[in-house]
């Protein structure tokens, strides 16, 4: 293995189990990763990324293939020749896994003490030290249940940090974490590692952070879809964000109008970036980003405007396939006619519809808009391609017994709809 290749994997299967009950989770995985190269793994949930990440964690035996890190093999490796790899690994989970009887401090004094690479007072001071870098110096001697989770999570990145290691292993990091921490954290991770030359290998489903990587390797079903080479040259992959969210709401707007002014704003700019990918990836790994980026937006969007989900209708030669907005690749619910019904009528007056009694609104009609006999609220969206072309309408229903729908809220719906389209017209192109 070259010098400058920190982690090395070659057609490397893995399975749970044997005889009948035997599942294969990882199917030929071949990859190298740089010294100093921040590589993040992402993919749908089951995909096997966990699971990769612990075996070339050597925190679990390899099946078939060659693993190499820092040149060290791990397929058979003895035990003592494995905890001597560990040595050299970070380690930054989703729980953070800090002892809770120990303080901050304590917590980092230890993880130092088990690599084994510095001696008496230096552990202490070093400790401190990096309980500054992340921001703690004012709470070295709290216990984790003082801490927020961010606070904890940059107490295990200290722990890992201190330690110098070689190669820092973050399964998750931003998983229990607001936006703001989960941002922090990892720029935290990319600051420490660039300063010491670590390699960073980070799973993630975080769509936020994915442009902290110098490249993306995507699984899915336990098979790699990796980035063209042209990408591992550098980090330009990602599109940066293009646009300052507002820090501060004007003193006339209410805080509510604010929040999800501001959460629309935060979905574009994510579009953005993942946007920015689709010349850089295999259309298969293009495919699932956007699957996952299209689902994760619309689970937090139907809390914003209290619903379920939201119909998705995508325009077709004969008519409209209907299925739900936050399952675009599973199979379409159902198909209607080019004519009658809200829909129709959205695309043909080529704007968004509010509709306050789909019982007494005669843009309804009762079969294509499986309109039955309790009476809903319904808000019908178009999509629309550059060319002006209505590609797709989304709706949001609500029943009669919750808060009416306001125009605040259809403008509040429009936004969010735009800023789903660019990814939505990719996805349908695919």
């Amino acid at each position: 293995m070259s010098s400058d290749i920190s982690i090395s994997v070659k057609n490397l299967d893995f399975s749970f189990g044997s005889g009948d009950l035997r599942k294969q989770i990882l199917f030929d995985i071949s990859t190298d990763i740089k010294a100093g190269e921040i590589v993040i793994v992402t993919g749908p949930s089951g995909s096997g990324k966990t699971t990769l990440l612990t075996i070339v964690s050597a925190l679990r035996t390899v099946n078939t293939g060659s693993v190499q890190i820092l040149g060290k093999e791990l397929s058979g490796a003895k035990s003592k020749a494995l905890e001597q790899v560990r040595r050299n690994i970070g380690f930054i989970f989703q729980q953070h896994n800090l002892i809770g009887a120990l303080t901050a401090l304590q917590n980092v004094v230890l993880g130092i003490r088990i690599s084994g690479k510095f001696k008496g007072s230096q552990i202490e001071q070093r400790a401190i030290e990096y309980l500054h870098i992340v921001g703690l110096g004012d709470r070295i001697h709290y216990h984790p249940e003082q801490l927020s989770g961010g606070q904890r999570q940059r107490v295990a990145i200290a722990r890992a940090m201190a330690a110098e290691p070689k190669i820092l292993m973050a399964d998750e990091p931003t998983a229990s974490l607001d936006k703001q921490s989960g941002r922090d954290v990892v720029d935290r991770m990319k600051s420490l590692a660039k300063e010491q030359g670590s390699t960073i290998l980070l799973v993630t489903h975080d769509n936020r952070i994915l442009d902290v990587a110098d490249r993306i390797i995507y699984l899915e079903d336990g098979h790699i879809a990796s980035f063209n080479e042209a990408v591992i040259d550098n980090s330009q992959h990602m599109m940066k964000v293009v646009a300052d969210t507002p820090s501060e709401r004007p003193n006339n707007q209410n805080e509510s109008d604010f929040d999800s002014q501001y959460f629309m704003v935060d979905l574009s700019l994510q579009s953005q970036r993942i946007l920015a990918l689709k010349s850089k990836i295999n259309p298969v790994a293009f495919k699932g980003v956007l699957t996952n980026a299209l689902t994760d937006f619309t689970a937090q969007a139907a809390e914003k405007f209290n619903t379920h989900g939201f119909p998705l209708y995508l325009a077709t030669e004969d008519g409209w396939n209907a299925l739900p907005l936050g399952d675009v690749s599973g199979q379409h619910i159902a198909t209607y006619p080019n004519q009658g019904g809200l829909v129709n009528a959205v695309r043909d007056l080529n704007k968004s519809i509010l509709v306050n009694n789909s019982l007494l609104d005669k843009q309804i009609d009762p079969v294509i808009d499986k309109q039955f006999e309790e009476a809903q609220m319904i808000m019908a969206v178009p999509l629309k391609r550059r060319t002006g072309e209505v590609f797709a309408v989304v709706e949001c229903r609500r029943l009669m017994n919750k808060p009416i729908f306001t125009e605040r809220d259809l403008k509040l719906f429009e936004l969010f709809c735009t800023s789903i389209t660019g990814l939505l017209d990719a996805y349908t192109k695919l």
